[in-house]
């Protein structure tokens, strides 16, 4: 199982998120999908909050 820590925090008036994925499994998951897949999340999140 894998661990994912997400913060939020204030910078210049504007929300800085940082995020952490941990305790991957496998390399290959880890080197091929996982990167595709965050990228497509937070693509969608940039979508969501700039409205």
């Amino acid at each position: 199982m894998s661990t994912v820590t997400v913060e939020f925090s204030d910078r210049d008036g504007r929300t800085e998120l940082r995020l952490k994925h941990e305790q991957l499994p496998g390399d290959e998951l880890r080197e091929d999908r996982t990167p595709r897949g965050w990228n497509s999340v937070l693509d969608q999140l940039e979508k969501f909050v700039s409205g």
